[in-house]
């Protein structure tokens, strides 16, 4: 259900002054459920809010529904980032304040955020982490442009008109790197999975 707070009709936010008094709360609030700290939630909205400003030339042009959307998937790979971060460095498993919430509403929405679903059994856990790291791996082996491309198209879900002006390059470029982009994951990954088609995400739009 959205929250009451968001809602306000379809038409697109005027300034980013706006979309930060409309949104900022409501992140704060994402990563309160995630059971982040404060201080460190607030850090983690301001960079989702950073991120956002360098994108609003693009993203102004949202409707609400879209812009909203955006932001909390912009949310969701702060705290998974800095989550990976933090593991990285105690190696134990737990993680003060970005350790996953457990049960309830706030631990479906880290189920859902990690791609793991909850109860999964051991052995399906480490084959989606293997899965991710196979992904990263053939990330990196793309172009700069092609993975930066894939990167607007999957992770920002900006549409091939919107990664266009975001890399100042022809629509009909990013058109290519999508679809070469995509074909060249599918051939890294085959060897692994049966199934990589579902770990490309993104619509062939316009």
């Amino acid at each position: 259900m959205a929250d009451p707070e968001l809602l306000g009709g379809d038409h697109p936010i005027d300034t980013f002054e706006e979309a930060f008094k409309r949104y900022y709360g409501a992140v704060v609030r994402f990563f309160r459920r995630m059971q982040v700290s404060d201080p460190d939630g607030e850090e983690l909205a301001q960079e989702t809010f950073k991120k956002a400003f360098e994108q609003w030339p693009i993203i102004r042009r949202f409707d609400r529904a879209r812009l909203e959307k955006w932001i909390f998937i912009v949310a969701r790979n702060e705290f998974l980032m800095r989550y990976r971060q933090e593991r990285a460095k105690k190696r134990s498993g737990v993680v003060a304040g970005l350790e996953g919430p457990g049960e309830g509403p706030a631990g479906r929405v880290w189920a859902d955020a990690q791609g793991i679903a909850a109860g999964r059994p051991p052995d399906e856990a480490l084959l989606e982490k293997e899965r991710k790291e196979r992904l990263h791996q053939a990330l990196r082996s793309l172009p700069e442009q092609m993975r930066t491309c894939l990167i607007y198209r999957v992770r920002d879900d900006f549409t091939i008109k919107e990664t266009a002006r975001a890399m100042g390059i022809a629509e009909g470029t990013v058109k290519a790197h999508w679809h070469k982009g995509k074909k060249a994951l599918e051939d890294a990954l085959r060897p692994y999975f049966s199934d990589t088609e579902m770990l490309i995400r993104g619509e062939d739009d316009e």
